[in-house]
C-alpha cells in the first residue's frame, strides 16, 4: 500500500512541475517577453535586401579616383500599392502619368508578391521631399544604395559606369546558371561598360539580409529577433588601377578639341599609366536620375564621344609600322643594320610608289628610321617576301604574317576591358580571295611596308608595340588592375602574361638606337625633354576620308624605360608636328612631375583638330612625318 502511494506522490509531483513550468513560461510569454508580444501583433516577416557598398577605385598612386554617394530608390509592392495622389506623386518623382501607370500596372501572376522599382537613383532633393510624403503611398518604400563620385573627372572611357540591370541581363544570369552573379532584381545597379563592367563580381559586393516583422496592415513593427537573423552585407572589393590619374586628366587636356588617342604604359609591367580616348566627357554625367538622358545627348553628338578610340578605333599605323619591319627582317635574317637599299626620292622598281619625301640615297637602316624613308622599307618587304628561304610566296607571307602577329598585331592582347577590337592583319587567304592564289605578289602589297596597306591597328597595339621595343623583345599583356585589396586590409598585386617576341636583343638595340636619333635631329624633334634621353617614331598617316591624322610612338628614358607611349589626333597632318609634343608633353609630366614650357602647352591645348578644321597636307603624294 504504501508503495502505490509513494507511486501516486511522484506523479502528481510530476504533473505538478510540468504545469508551473507551463504556468511560469505563459507568464513569461504574455508579460516578459517583448519578442513575443510584438510577434503576437505581427501577421507576417519581411526579408529586405541591404546594399553593400561598392568597391573603392584608387589611382596608382592609392589616391581615390571613383568613391561610392548614397542614392535611394522608390520600390512598390504591387499588391499593396495604393496612390492617393496621382498628382503629388508624378510631381515628387518627377514621373509622368502615363509612365506611372504602366509601370504600376505591369506584374502580374506572382510578380505582385514581389517589390519593384517604381523610380531609381533619386537626387538628395527628391528623396528630401518624397521621404516627408512617403506616409501617403502604401505599398511603397524607400531603399538606399550607392552611386558613383569622380574625384578626378578624367576617365570615363575605361572607368566605364553603372546602371540598373535589364532584363536582357537578367535572363543571361538565369540561362548560365550562374548563382554567384544571378542574385540580381530589377532595380539593382551593374557594371555596363569598362573597368566597372570587367571587374563587377569584385567591384559589387554582396548583399545583405534584414527580417523585419509586419503588422496586419504592413506596417513595420521592427526587427524580428534583435536582429539574430540579419545578415550583414560584405563591401566590394577595392581596387587600384595602374592609371596615374593627374596624367590621365593631362592627357585629357591636351586631346581638347582634337578626335584621336593617347594610351601611356609602363613597360616592364604591361600597366597602363594613361588612357585617353578624345572626345571625352565627364565620367559623372552618367550617374543618377539625369544618366539616361545625358547618355542620349552624348549618343547623338556628332563627334562620338562615346566611341572608345584607344580600344575600338582600328587606323593604318603609318611609319611607325616601319620599327617592326625592321624588327622581322633582321629576326628572319634578311638585313642588318649595315643593309644598304637606294632612294631616290621613289621606290623605283614599283615605278616610284611609293613616293619618298626625299631622296636619301644608298641609306642603311639607321638612316631608314631616321628619315622615315619609304624605299628602304618597301625594298626591305620586297625582300623578305622574295627571299629564297620559301618556296612562294605563300610560304613568304605566312613566316611574315607569324612575325607581325607575335609583336601582338592583328589580334586582342587581352587587355583587361570589355569590347576590345583586334586590328587587322591580313592572311594569305585573304589576298587569294582578292587577287587568286597566283595573282599577288609583293609589288600588290608593298604598302603594308610603310604602314598603308590593309594592315590596321588599334592606338593600345601601337603603344603595346613601343613597350616591347623599349623592353627589348617582349610585353606583358596591357591592363588597368595593379591590386586588389583583401580581407586583411593588404594590397595583393595582379599578374599577367609576359610574352616573347622573335628577334635578339641586339636587334632590338639597333632600332632604339635609331629611333634615339629620330628625336635628336630627324622627324621627332619635337619630342625632346631636357636632360632625358628619348626614343621616338613619327607617322602621318593618310586618311581617304579627310585629312591625314597625326601619329608618334615613343619611350623614356632611352636605358631602363618607365612609360612607352602612343598618340594619334585624327585629321592634324604630320606627325612630328602634333603627336611628337604632345607624348613628350605626357612622358615629361610623369617622369619629373611638372611641365617646364608652358607656352608648349599651351599651343597644344588651344589647337582644334574638329571635324570642320582642316589641316595642312603635303604638297605631293608621299607620307609625310
Amino acid at each position: 500500500m504504501n508503495n502505490y502511494s509513494n507511486r501516486g506522490g511522484i506523479i502528481l509531483g510530476i504533473v505538478g512541475g510540468v504545469f508551473l513550468l507551463f504556468a511560469i513560461r505563459l507568464f513569461y510569454l504574455q508579460v516578459i517577453s517583448e519578442e513575443f508580444a510584438v510577434i503576437a501583433q505581427a501577421t507576417d516577416l519581411e526579408y529586405q535586401e541591404v546594399y553593400p557598398p561598392r568597391g573603392i577605385i584608387y589611382d596608382r598612386n592609392e589616391r581615390i579616383y571613383v568613391n561610392n554617394s548614397p542614392i535611394s530608390d522608390v520600390i512598390f509592392l504591387p499588391n499593396e500599392v495604393s496612390v492617393p495622389d496621382t498628382a503629388l506623386l508624378e510631381n515628387l518623382l518627377g514621373v509622368t502619368r502615363d509612365r506611372l501607370r504602366q509601370i504600376l500596372k505591369a506584374p502580374k501572376g506572382l510578380q505582385k508578391y514581389v517589390w519593384h522599382p517604381l523610380a531609381t537613383q533619386l537626387d538628395q532633393d527628391r528623396f528630401a521631399k518624397f521621404s516627408e510624403q512617403l506616409w501617403r503611398f502604401e505599398g511603397m518604400k524607400l531603399v538606399t544604395k550607392t552611386s558613383r563620385q569622380y574625384l578626378y573627372p578624367a576617365g570615363a572611357h575605361f572607368l566605364g559606369f553603372i546602371n540598373e540591370v535589364n532584363e536582357g541581363e537578367l535572363e543571361y544570369f538565369k540561362k548560365i546558371g550562374d548563382t554567384l552573379t544571378y542574385n540580381y532584381h530589377p532595380g539593382d545597379l551593374i557594371g555596363k561598360i569598362g573597368i566597372e563592367r570587367q571587374y563587377e563580381r569584385l567591384l559589387r559586393g554582396k548583399k545583405g539580409k534584414q527580417v523585419v516583422l509586419k503588422d496586419a496592415f504592413r506596417r513595420t513593427i521592427g526587427s524580428y529577433a534583435d536582429g539574430k537573423y540579419d545578415e550583414k552585407p560584405q563591401a566590394g572589393t577595392d581596387l587600384m588601377l595602374s592609371v596615374d590619374a593627374e596624367l590621365q586628366q593631362l592627357g585629357e587636356q591636351l586631346m581638347v578639341n582634337k578626335r584621336g588617342s593617347i594610351v601611356a604604359i609602363e613597360p616592364s609591367t604591361g600597366e597602363i599609366l594613361s588612357f585617353v580616348s578624345a572626345p571625352s566627357y565627364d565620367p559623372s554625367l552618367l550617374t543618377g536620375s539625369d544618366l539616361g538622358k545625358n547618355y542620349f545627348k552624348l549618343a547623338k553628338d556628332p563627334e562620338l564621344p562615346l566611341i572608345n578610340r584607344p580600344l575600338t578605333a582600328q587606323y593604318p599605323p603609318g611609319s611607325i609600322f616601319k620599327m617592326l619591319q625592321a624588327l622581322a627582317g633582321m629576326a628572319q635574317g634578311i638585313m642588318d643594320e649595315n643593309t644598304r637599299f637606294s632612294c631616290g626620292g621613289a621606290w623605283f622598281r614599283n615605278g616610284g610608289k611609293p613616293a619618298c619625301h626625299g631622296a636619301h640615297g644608298a641609306c642603311d637602316l639607321w638612316v631608314g628610321i631616321k628619315q622615315s624613308c619609304n624605299s628602304f622599307f618597301a625594298e626591305a618587304y620586297y625582300q623578305f617576301l622574295n627571299s629564297t628561304q620559301f618556296s612562294d610566296i605563300h610560304q613568304a607571307y605566312q613566316r611574315w604574317w607569324d612575325i607581325m602577329s607575335q609583336y601582338g598585331v592583328g589580334h586582342k592582347l587581352g587587355v583587361d576591358l570589355p569590347d576590345e577590337k583586334p586590328g587587322l592583319l591580313p592572311t594569305k587567304e585573304r589576298y587569294d580571295k582578292l587577287y587568286g592564289p597566283k595573282g599577288w605578289g609583293a609589288l600588290t602589297i608593298y604598302s603594308n611596308s610603310i604602314g598603308q596597306g590593309e594592315v590596321l591597328m588599334t592606338p593600345l597595339q601601337m603603344a603595346n608595340a613601343c613597350a616591347m621595343i623599349a623592353n627589348r623583345g617582349f610585353y606583358y599583356v596591357p591592363h588597368f588592375l595593379k591590386s586588389e585589396k583583401g580581407r586583411n586590409g593588404k594590397w595583393a598585386p595582379s599578374q599577367f602574361e609576359k610574352n616573347t617576341v622573335p628577334g635578339s636583343a641586339r636587334f632590338f638595340q639597333i632600332v632604339v638606337d635609331a629611333m634615339e636619333q629620330v628625336v635628336l635631329s630627324g622627324t621627332g624633334t619635337r619630342a625632346k625633354i631636357d636632360s632625358i634621353a628619348v626614343c621616338g617614331k613619327t607617322g602621318t598617316v593618310e586618311n581617304k576620308a579627310g585629312e591625314d591624322h597625326s601619329v608618334f610612338i615613343g619611350f623614356a628614358p632611352k636605358d631602363h624605360p618607365r612609360i612607352a607611349i602612343a598618340a594619334i589626333v585624327e585629321n592634324a597632318g604630320f606627325g612630328g608636328t602634333w603627336s611628337a609634343p604632345i607624348c613628350s608633353l605626357m612622358m615629361e609630366k610623369y617622369l619629373t612631375k611638372k611641365i617646364k614650357d608652358p607656352e608648349k602647352l599651351k599651343r597644344i591645348v588651344e589647337q582644334s583638330f574638329r571635324k570642320s578644321d582642316v589641316a595642312p597636307k603635303p604638297a605631293n603624294n608621299a607620307p609625310v612625318d
